[in-house]
């Protein structure tokens, strides 16, 4: 099955029907999954496009990589999800999986008292100011992302290959983000975001703040994605599990 060119990104089309399979039981829990080669063969795409889809099936549980011995598949629970959030371009979800992220400046920047009370720096600290937009079905996104001077550094605009940049700061880090602290606001756009994302000025916007944190509780990026309002929709599932 040879997968083609489509406005849905390479790697989308192939998690999806990675995903397919892992549901339907075509491939096995605690079996084996396909190597990279075999992928790449079976679905005439890159190295790249198979890593790319592999992390979001990984990120979402539906498989394992262990050291040594290869990727396996997870146990997929029957029945719906106990919580599930659709929506947001930024996610580490779906969506979020299946957008294009297009960096166009880096800066030094001082942080404001906001951000060093947020992301609880170091009163000499500074940050990088990564901006740019991300793209998903013929709309987009204003993103900007500040990190620790320290980590953001060694991280080029050009090297972006993932809609994940906190994986990247991950790297830059030697760390992990565990958890993330999320803000949804409202604002109006600027006469600067109006050009940026094609809107009217004063057209609504949707304003997603994320700031994540490692195990120790250090922040690793604040990510602020304006979204115009008309193009975004947040859906949450709640499903009782006892009754």
């Amino acid at each position: 099955m040879k997968l083609r060119k489509k406005p849905i990104p390479l790697y989308c089309q192939l998690e999806r029907v990675l995903r397919k399979r892992i549901m339907s039981g075509t491939f096995a829990f605690d079996r084996s999954f396909p190597t990279e080669k075999e992928l790449c063969e079976e679905f005439g795409v890159s190295r790249t496009t198979v890593r790319q889809a592999l992390m979001i099936l990984e990120s979402n549980n539906f498989i394992r990589r262990e050291q040594g011995r290869g990727t396996f598949v997870n146990r997929q629970e029957n029945g719906p999800l106990r919580y599930q959030l659709y929506g947001t371009l930024e996610d580490l979800l779906l969506l979020g999986a299946c957008t294009t992220l297009v960096l166009k400046e880096k800066t030094l920047i001082e942080p404001t008292a906001d951000m060093v009370r947020d992301m609880r720096l170091e009163p000499d600290e500074r940050l990088w100011l990564f901006e740019g937009l991300r793209f998903y079905e013929g709309h987009k996104a204003f993103f900007q992302a500040y990190v620790p001077e320290d980590m953001g550094w060694s991280i080029e605009i050009e090297e972006l290959e993932s809609p994940y940049f906190i994986q990247r700061v991950e790297r830059a880090a030697l760390d992990s983000a565990v958890r993330a602290h999320q803000i949804t606001s409202a604002a109006l756009a600027d006469e600067r975001l109006s050009g940026l994302l094609g809107v009217a000025r004063g057209h609504p916007l949707l304003v997603v703040k994320r700031t994540y944190f490692t195990k120790t509780e250090r922040a690793l990026e604040m990510a602020i994605t304006h979204f115009p309002g008309d193009t975004y929709q947040s859906t949450a599932e709640l499903v009782r599990t006892k009754s």
